[in-house]
């Protein structure tokens, strides 16, 4: 209850400032939003979560909580200026998000979950090769949350989501205590989901997107470490959407001969917003608001998928084909065009 008596107060406080105080306007290529809406939702939400987290000093898994808040440090300094719409250059948030992924990988969790990966599994388990792919995979899944925000609601249901088949898989296979994890940092997205979506009263923010990629990537790694009977094929088809988005997305840029690191607006939800606009005659909320029930499907189904066969290799991986084949199918099929 502390948690969500302190978000409360804060998402209140960030919106009053909001409308009293000027803050410094901002234009990018991804924004469909009309107005000046506050961006610190997720701020709010991280410091919710650490005023409970201090408060309940018999909270089970209590150092690895602890760890991931010391080392998201580097990431949330970058990421709140950004939210105060102070522009910083991507190197120095790609360098803020390396530091603290190899902190945490190398120095917080205890073992790494070896990945079955035919031709190169013998590589990649290396001892100095393993801890670099999974700081890699914190940068993508951090990088994967922050593409798909946007539009009201579409962050926070597919991170609860995704929460939920890790909750299940938690449960299918009695472990409790990590349970309790998952319902500390799902509850926070309950009460944001309730301010965001449909009227769109506050915004998760760029802290808000990499902390909840930064919370379920190292999750799911020590969670799979605890767990030597769950497939590591399950994480991919968990992750689909935020994975697929940032896989697809720096694919697309390269064949294009752009740079992965500079944004656009040619994401999926994209897509869905400007298309929305067509039909809805320039009504922009009304656009922006179908986009999270459009992507039911992708948002819901991969980790309600991979909790059912987190113990079935073939049906796993025919899964991961199928999410894949009607992702890029429903993307080529939807046509591109920006109205002003």
């Amino acid at each position: 209850m502390g948690v969500i008596f302190s978000e409360i107060v804060l998402f209140l406080i960030s919106i009053s400032f909001m409308k009293n105080h000027s803050i410094r306007s901002y234009h990018e290529i991804q924004k469909i939003h009309h107005g000046h809406t506050s961006r610190l939702g997720g701020l709010c939400i991280f410091l919710a979560l650490f005023i409970g987290f201090v408060n309940r000093p018999f909270m089970v898994e209590r150092q690895l909580i602890y760890d991931l808040f010391l080392c998201f440090t580097p990431v949330l300094l970058i990421t709140t200026f950004e939210d105060f719409h102070f522009q910083i250059k991507p190197l120095y948030r790609l360098f803020a998000m390396i530091v603290a992924s190899l902190l945490m990988v190398i120095f917080s969790l205890d073992r790494l979950p070896e990945l079955s990966i035919p031709v190169i599994q013998s590589v990649i388990n290396l001892p100095y090769i393993l801890p670099i792919f999974y700081t890699i995979a914190l940068i993508a899944l951090m990088n994967g949350m922050n593409f798909i925000d946007g539009a009201n609601g579409l962050l926070a249901v597919t991170a609860m989501s995704i929460f939920l088949g890790l909750a299940l898989m938690a449960y299918f296979i009695g472990d409790f205590d990590f349970l309790m994890v998952i319902l500390l940092f799902f509850t926070p997205l309950i009460v944001f989901l309730i301010f965001n979506y449909p009227w769109g009263k506050i915004f998760m923010g760029d802290v808000g997107a990499y902390w909840f990629g930064w919370v379920l990537g190292v999750c799911i790694i020590y969670f799979f470490s605890k767990h030597d009977n769950l497939l590591t094929w399950s994480v991919p088809v968990l992750l689909f959407y935020p994975m697929m988005e940032v896989t697809f997305s720096i694919i697309r840029k390269v064949i294009q001969k752009k740079s992965p690191f500079e944004p656009d607006a040619h994401h999926l939800h994209l897509k869905i917003y400007f298309m929305s606009r067509r039909i809805f005659n320039d009504h922009s909320r009304r656009a922006n608001n179908i986009v999270m029930p459009a992507l039911t499907f992708f948002w819901l189904t991969p980790p309600v998928l991979a909790a059912l066969f987190y113990s079935n290799l073939p049906l796993t991986l025919l899964s991961l084909g199928a999410l894949i084949t009607i992702y890029i199918s429903l993307y080529m099929m939807i046509p591109f065009e920006i109205s002003d």
